[in-house]
């Protein structure tokens, strides 16, 4: 079985974009400003062609707090918010985890026939907020295997619950939360009112959040993610740096031709617009031009 490519780094994109321009041996303050700068500029230009590409539908995981109703936005969230709250009704303190699995409570009675498929959600302690799903499970050590992989273990102070049970919540507008008459109404939320915007915003959750076990939902919330403010060390933009190399690597040599006054600038720059626009074409819900049949009828 053949491993899979390497994503690449952002100064593997950059070295290889100057590199082309015709810098043989670029210095570390021109690969500096092509990271901070160019690579940016770059970013910024998809961006303004499309917030809602493909590739930046995320999802990310959250634990409610036990009657706080309002929360923010994430860190790169851009638009297109929704909400699921989860529970479960088996849950402990975990023993111990590895990268691929995660040893329940010696109490835990859960079945293989019950766990199997369902998503392992730790709510407090180390790992808290990470979620994966059960693929394998022994009743006797209580080890359950799990994917994807947990990027932060569980251990002895990680308190889990199996998730069976999902709450989509209803998307309601901020001034429709006047409507109900009360307000900070405490149980399971069935609704959430966005408020503000991608820079300052947050939602209200409605009812307020409360479990009758005193165990807290957690939050599975799905949105598109601004390119422009992903965390560099995060996955999906290394995902990003892979797909998106051409248009990356492009981008940042058409910023050393300039740099370098030099004539291949406009030509370079067409191409690299004309792989923009395409980009954005394939990468928009709706539309994919690499899978676009037409037939003629005579």
């Amino acid at each position: 079985m053949c491993a899979a490519p390497i994503a690449p780094t952002l100064r593997d994109l950059v070295t290889e974009a100057v590199k082309k321009a015709g810098y043989s041996n670029p210095s570390e303050s021109l690969l500096q400003r092509a990271e901070d700068n160019w690579m940016e500029e770059t970013k910024n230009e998809i961006w303004r062609k499309s917030k809602k590409l493909k590739s930046l539908y995320t999802s990310s995981v959250a634990i409610c707090t036990e009657n706080q109703g309002r929360y923010p936005f994430p860190s790169d969230f851009a638009s297109d918010l929704s909400v699921t709250l989860m529970h479960g009704t088996n849950r402990g303190t975990t023993q111990s985890g590895t990268s691929t699995d995660i040893t329940l409570a010696s109490g835990e009675d859960i079945t293989s026939e019950l766990i199997l498929g369902k998503e392992i959600l730790i709510y407090s302690g180390n790992a808290k907020s990470y979620i994966s799903q059960c693929t394998a499970y022994n009743t006797t050590t209580k080890v359950a295997t799990v994917n994807p992989s947990w990027t932060i273990f569980p251990d002895s102070t990680s308190l889990y619950m199996v998730v069976d049970i999902y709450y989509p919540l209803k998307q309601n507008p901020i001034w429709n939360t006047d409507r109900n008459n009360y307000q900070t109404t405490r149980g399971t939320p069935l609704e959430y009112y966005p408020i503000g915007d991608s820079d300052t915003g947050e939602f209200i959750l409605y009812p307020v959040p409360h479990h009758i076990s005193d165990v807290p939902f957690g939050m599975k919330l799905r949105y598109y993610a601004n390119l422009l403010r992903l965390d560099l060390e995060s996955t999906l933009l290394s995902t990003l740096y892979r797909e998106w190399r051409s248009e990356f690597v492009q981008g940042v040599f058409i910023r050393a031709l300039q740099n370098l006054d030099d004539n291949r600038y406009k030509e370079e720059k067409l191409i690299y617009m004309n792989m923009i626009n395409m980009l954005v074409a394939t990468e928009t819900y709706g539309l994919d031009l690499h899978n676009l049949q037409a037939t003629v009828e005579t």
